[in-house]
């Protein structure tokens, strides 16, 4: 005779079967789901946790690979061979010099084995390759303060593949970090200057927003169907309070609308946890500095980084960085900036 189904036993059954109402944990999109084990996600979202997923694991291949090659190859020495002892010591010998201070340059030379070298010259080409098509590109630049994230966008910039117009915002500092003219509103700016940098006076207590430039630079390319270069500077004056969300509706147009039409965005930040992660995603190359463990980790999160890169990009030196490619591998280069 067949058991009959207790009253608990139904209830976790037709919590199984029943569809009941949810939300996306993300989003908040309303949601039906079914069973004990469903994940709170919309279709959007859960794709983007799967796909998450499915990229963790190759990058568990492809590291555990790497180092089941070392093994293979003799690299590691097993932890129980036996080292050679010294011979005793007879002569009394002064003591040795004090060890210096470790730093993340110490490991440099080791982390750098079989990469090569390049000027900002190949970065430019590497990032600007859109053009050639008739798009803008996205590009950003990562780093801590001081090791050159600024100089090197200047130079960038002068050294472009095609001569653009170009609206900075750039408010980071007292002063204005870039060659041409400098203005609160763009009707003040000469009428030949190919670079305008609008920002506020600290003094007078005025300030220019993201918003405005990134809309005057939609407005350009629209109305003058030539390529227009924006750059954001700090692109935390571009950030809601908390750093996860775009302020600047413009500029997210420009990022995600903008390639079609020859705007290109060039952004910038210290603070990686403080790049939402629509910045993140639509930037087809990203220039890293050197960057403490927490930042690198936050963006392995998210990038994925070649395991290489990641030991690589500590050691890095003032006006060093390397470039991250979207869904690319890493092209193993360390490029240089002039000083």
């Amino acid at each position: 005779m067949k058991k009959r189904m207790s009253v608990a036993q139904l209830a976790v059954l037709r919590k199984q079967t029943t569809p009941r109402p949810s939300a996306c944990k993300v989003c908040g999109k309303k949601l039906m789901i079914t069973g004990t084990t469903a994940l709170h996600l919309c279709l959007h979202h859960k794709a983007e946790y799967q796909d998450a997923k499915s990229r963790l694991r190759e990058k568990e291949k492809r590291e555990n690979a790497a180092k089941d090659r070392e093994l293979l190859s003799g690299v590691q020495v097993a932890d129980h061979v036996a080292q050679p002892v010294a011979a005793p010591v007879t002569v009394r010998q002064p003591p040795p010099p004090a060890r210096p201070q470790e730093s993340n340059q110490s490991n440099a030379p080791l982390a750098r084995q079989g990469h090569q070298r390049s000027t900002l010259a190949g970065a430019v080409a590497l990032i600007s390759a859109p053009i050639a098509r008739r798009e803008g590109y996205r590009h950003g630049w990562l780093g801590n303060t001081g090791m050159g994230k600024t100089t090197a966008n200047q130079h960038f910039l002068g050294e472009g593949r095609l001569p653009q117009f170009t609206l900075i915002h750039d408010d980071a500092k007292l002063d204005p970090q870039y060659k041409g003219a400098t203005v609160e509103k763009i009707d003040d700016a000469p009428d030949d200057a190919a670079w305008i940098t609008l920002r506020g006076d600290p003094f007078k207590g005025t300030r220019v927003e993201v918003e405005t430039v990134a809309a005057l630079a939609l407005q350009i390319a629209r109305a003058s169907r030539e390529p227009v270069r924006l750059v954001v500077d700090e692109l935390d004056r571009a950030c809601t309070l908390g750093g996860k969300e775009l302020a600047s509706q413009s500029l997210r147009d420009a990022l995600t609308q903008g390639r079609a039409l020859g705007v290109s965005v060039i952004w910038s930040t210290q603070t990686p946890q403080r790049a939402p992660k629509e910045v993140i995603d639509q930037s087809s190359t990203i220039g890293l500095f050197q960057l403490g463990p927490r930042a690198l980790n936050y963006l392995d999160e998210r990038l994925f980084f070649d395991a290489d890169l990641l030991q690589v990009v500590p050691t890095l030196g003032v006006g060093e960085f390397v470039i991250y490619e979207a869904g690319r591998p890493w092209n193993r280069t360390i490029y240089t900036s002039p000083a």
